[in-house]
């Protein structure tokens, strides 16, 4: 193919061939003249009447942008669920209610001769959350304080290592003064985040203790010491041994119910189990602590 200088070019360009530069028939001859000005200056290969260019361009763009975004936003929920940026403080959110202290005594709430409704429970279960956020509140104002019951929390640690964790650590927190573990249980219910996903790991157990305002040198010692998490361990044992099979379940008046009753139901049993004479639970012998510190309710 003969190439030949553009005026006022030093890029090479094709010649147009003969289909190209040959004008439509029937056009006047000013007509024809830009029609041959058109054709000379249409990039080659280009078809009359048709802009250059891919119109697959823009769609590529929107189809990596939308793929941006959806990185963006998992990379949020990841943040999320663990609680904050990795190698970030743990974020942790206050209870919107805490449990009264006045009337508690270890893992018990109430006073000490009213007959015991028992909870067997999971901070990591979503149903303990729910029941610990929405009802318990309702028992202790309707029931404990009015000195008709007594709670008393159980543990069944069975759904992984942050459920041992979180009890370990609730433990501990009680060691450090009255009603200490019913306001470190509030605080681990109000912070769960799916099941072993970090919310319950060291920092965000340690930041929650940092919050209420306990000595982390003593928490941490507790912690790490081997006393709690074996009592948490050895509860969660005697659950299975006592038919436990989910969480959670409550018992009084020597029946069990696993779940959670509407509360109208629950009402009818704790009413009924009062009314056939239901029992307190006898309180457990204290221990000492691996740390020397006060000494700690065990079963």
């Amino acid at each position: 193919m003969r190439r030949h200088l553009h005026q006022g070019s030093r890029e090479p360009r094709r010649e147009m061939s003969r289909r190209d530069r040959t004008p439509p028939p029937n056009l006047s001859r000013r007509e024809r003249r830009a029609a041959e000005r058109a054709a000379r200056a249409r990039p080659p290969g280009a078809s009359p009447g048709r802009q250059g260019g891919s119109s697959g361009f823009s769609g590529g763009w929107v189809l990596a942008g939308v793929s941006a975004i959806a990185v963006v936003v998992a990379l949020i929920l990841i943040v999320a669920l663990n609680g904050g940026l990795p190698g970030g403080s743990a974020s942790i959110v206050a209870p919107r209610q805490l449990t009264p202290t006045d009337l508690a005594d270890g893992l018990f709430l109430g006073r000490s001769d009213a007959p015991t409704l028992v909870i067997w429970s999971d901070y990591q279960c979503p149903f303990c959350g729910r029941f610990a956020r929405e009802t318990e509140p309702t028992l202790i104002s309707e029931y404990v304080e009015p000195g008709k019951l007594r709670l008393e929390y159980r543990d069944f640690a069975f759904l992984g290592r942050e459920s041992t964790d979180s009890a370990t650590a609730a433990r501990c927190a009680g060691e450090q003064g009255k009603g200490r573990f019913w306001t470190y249980h509030d605080y681990l219910y109000a912070n769960q985040r799916g099941e072993n996903l970090g919310a319950f790991d060291r920092a965000h157990l340690e930041a929650i203790a940092k919050a209420m305002g306990l000595d982390l040198a003593a928490f941490g010692a507790c912690f790490d010491g081997g006393t709690a998490r074996a009592a948490v361990e050895q509860q969660t044992r005697e659950g299975g041994g006592a038919g436990v099979t989910s969480t959670p379940t409550l018992a009084i008046g020597g029946k069990t119910y696993p779940g959670i009753p509407p509360y109208d139901q629950l009402r009818s049993i704790i009413e009924e189990a009062l009314a056939g004479g239901a029992t307190p639970s006898p309180t457990p012998a204290a221990t000492p602590t691996p740390s020397g510190g006060t000494p700690s309710a065990t079963p």
